[in-house]
Parts: C-alpha cells; structure tokens; sequence
C-alpha cells in the first residue's frame, strides 16, 4: 500500500501525539501548552467557535488542544474586506446581539482563549472554512474564550510555540460562546 509523504506526515503525527499523551499522565508533571498566534479577525472567530478550521502550510508539532494568541496585526480594518456574503452577515448579526464585542474591540497582541485540536487532513472537510484550500487543515472543536485576554505572553510567530506559565490543568476563566442560530 502506498501512502503519500503527507500521509505518512500525518500517521507520524497521530502516534507522536497518543506517545505524549501517555507520557504526560505521570503525576506532578506539568505540561507547557502550545499557542498559536493567529491575525484578527481569525483569531476572535475560532475562540468563539464560528471558525472550525484552521488551515496551515506546514505540520506543526502535535497537540490535542492549544491557545489562541490574537496577533498585533489585523489582515483588515475592517471585516467586509476579509469576509463576504453570508459569514459576513452571521459574525455582524452576533455582534449586533452583543455575543461578539465590535470588531475594533477585538483585541491584539494577546492570549484569547484555546481550543481542541479534533483531527489533522490534507483532505476535504465539511467546512466553509477549509474548502478549496490546499495544505494542511486542522479542524477545531471545543472553543472556550477567556474571560480577560492575557497580554505580554504572545509571540508573533505563525508556528506554535510553548506558552509559559499555562497547561490544561492552570487555565485562566473562560466561556463557550453560545451561538444561537
């Protein structure tokens, strides 16, 4: 049977993550959290669930759940230049309601929630988030939003990277945004 190299990037990925997973149940161990910075408005989107996919060009280090790091920058002023149509009219009619802040409050330069990592593929998902782009789709599950963002922790980097001083047991206070339909 022959597997294509991003397959078998993927399988590697999966028996990584379940050896770390088992070696991290050792009692007292504390475990650093990956984070990820991510550019508004995308960032504020996967924190609050509407956005279930994040796609990337390379595979990152493997993770089931890691923090969501609001960039300094923005790709938009404002969120008609970055999103169109009907997105555009669900993430203004959650703002409109007040379950989302206006987009100039969304904030930069910080920690904003974390988020569940549910599978990794380079194929097709059931998303408009991941479909027609190419690479690697990570598909997200359980967004939480931190209560206060958490400044001077984020590092503009598109990689993940190790966020000091946060595990899955030390979490500051967060919310699963409801989204009402």
């Amino acid at each position: 049977m022959n597997h294509t190299a991003a397959e078998r990037n993927i399988k590697r990925a999966s028996g990584i993550t379940h050896r770390i997973a088992k070696k991290n149940k050792a009692p007292n161990r504390i475990r650093q959290m990956k984070c990820l910075a991510i550019r508004q408005p995308w960032a504020m989107l996967i924190a609050a669930g509407i956005k279930d996919v994040e796609c990337r060009d390379k595979l990152v280090p493997p993770c089931k759940r890691f923090l969501i790091a609001a960039s300094k920058k923005r790709d938009a002023k404002r969120l008609g230049d970055v999103l169109d149509g009907q997105l555009l009219d669900v993430v203004n009619g959650y703002i409109a309601k007040g379950t989302l802040p206006p987009y100039e409050q969304w904030p930069t330069g910080a920690i904003i929630g974390y988020v569940d990592i549910k599978e990794v593929t380079y194929g097709d998902v059931a998303s408009p988030w991941g479909c027609g782009v190419d690479g690697i789709k990570y598909v997200l599950k359980n967004a939480h939003m931190f209560n206060k963002p958490i400044y001077d922790k984020n590092k503009a980097t598109p990689l993940f990277y190790n966020a000091d001083g946060y595990d899955n047991r030390h979490l500051p206070a967060s919310q699963v945004v409801t989204l009402d339909v």
